[in-house]
């Protein structure tokens, strides 16, 4: 009984005394600025897959552009803005290339600005050769329409870094 009782006092005391712990690893974030622009990845280590995202807030801060880069959906444009006025449509334009109309905003999506598939598609193409990005829209709080320009210069130097330095390590 005592040889028993020693034999577990021992293996509790090197399981509590063992310099051998369990690592914790994070997902890593990647964060890179480009301008108004921000690559943002994370590198899940465990499952050996990296997402990412461009984005860009605008807009008093308040409002976000992002382009998600994950192979594994199709890529997704998504555009907030909370101070445009539901029952309102958003205004997008890149460059000289025709005008885009969103859908209404409805009062309980919360901003999100929905566009059609082919509409999404459009963009990201125009996106990609671009130099300006043209969003006019109503203001709730100042009841005035507005409009913001973004550099895609730096859109598409972020997305070349993805290409370059991410992508082909994936």
């Amino acid at each position: 009984m005592l040889l028993r009782n020693l034999s577990i006092f021992f293996v509790l005391s090197c399981f509590f005394t063992s310099n051998l712990r369990a690592e914790i690893i994070d997902i890593e974030k990647i964060e890179k600025p480009f301008g108004e622009w921000r690559l943002l990845c994370e590198n899940d280590v465990m499952l050996g897959n990296i997402s990412c995202k461009i984005a860009q807030n605008f807009y008093r801060q308040t409002a976000v552009i992002t382009y998600n880069l994950d192979g594994k959906i199709e890529d997704e444009l998504l555009i907030i803005i909370p101070n445009a006025r539901p029952t309102a449509f958003v205004q997008i334009k890149i460059d000289k290339n025709d005008l885009i109309f969103s859908d209404v905003i409805k009062e309980s999506d919360f901003g999100l600005i929905e566009l059609k598939k082919i509409q999404k598609e459009q963009l990201i193409k125009q996106m990609r050769k671009g130099q300006s990005l043209f969003l006019r829209f109503d203001d709730r709080n100042v009841a005035k329409e507005v409009t913001v320009k973004l550099n895609l210069k730096d859109f598409n130097e972020a997305f070349s870094y993805y290409l370059n330095n991410i992508k082909n390590t994936k």
